[in-house]
């Protein structure tokens, strides 16, 4: 309804394993039918899911034990075979990793693990897709996240290769951030993958765009 008024929302992004679609060429013809396509996958190993082999509970990609690693590697990459058959071109990569307290956790060996996760997901990528890694300043993780902020992304993103880009959501920062400030860099090094456009008090995504500043977007747009 929103995009036969509109006319500019035409994409759905969905969430696995919340959406699985029972039958993804009718829902895909379904949705041509009114005008849409299916954007960027998401993938989901931040919630214990029913009939998984091992808990989230200490970090997925992140995660000490290679069986949890393992499976969060094969969740993603069951997101790209989903994705494929809506005629997705992307997916998004949000992760809960990271610690409570002081030495919960080896920051260095967390984020090689990490790394080493995301490049297998980067090697299973459609030659057309594309890797959006996004990140947040905490949640459900209070004294450190594995991909805490922009710079974590970047770096991840870099490190990985051409299809790999970092994506902002404008919540997902520690208040008084200069949020225009990090787009405009990462449009600078090609690295901007696109927007989550929400809006937060604390640093969490759960207000509308604008509410809390509504210049922030003419700030980023201007930049």
């Amino acid at each position: 309804m929103l995009h036969a008024l509109n006319k500019s929302s035409g994409a759905i992004s969905l969430h696995i394993p919340w959406d699985i679609p029972k039958d993804p060429q009718s829902i895909k013809a379904l949705a041509a039918s009114h005008g849409i396509r299916f954007d960027a996958m998401n993938s989901n190993t931040f919630q214990d899911q029913k009939g998984q082999a091992v808990s989230y509970k200490f970090g997925s990609l992140q995660h000490v034990s290679k069986a949890v690693r393992d499976q969060a590697i094969q969740h993603n990459k069951e997101v790209i075979e989903y994705g494929k058959a809506l005629g997705s071109d992307s997916i998004t990569v949000w992760l809960s990793d990271g610690s409570s307290f002081p030495g919960q956790l080896n920051f260095r060996q967390a984020f090689q693990n990490t790394l080493n996760g995301l490049e297998q997901i980067y090697r299973a990528l459609p030659g057309n897709w594309k890797m959006f890694i996004e990140y947040k300043a905490f949640e459900p993780n209070f004294y450190s996240m594995t991909v805490g902020d922009w710079g974590q992304s970047l770096l991840y993103a870099s490190k990985l290769g051409p299809k790999a880009y970092t994506l902002v959501d404008l919540g997902h920062h520690l208040p008084h951030a200069n949020i225009e400030q990090i787009v405009s860099l990462l449009l600078m090094e090609g690295k901007l993958g696109g927007f989550h456009f929400n809006d937060s008090k604390y640093g969490d995504d759960d207000l509308t765009a604008g509410s809390i500043n509504p210049y922030q977007l003419f700030l980023i747009l201007m930049n």
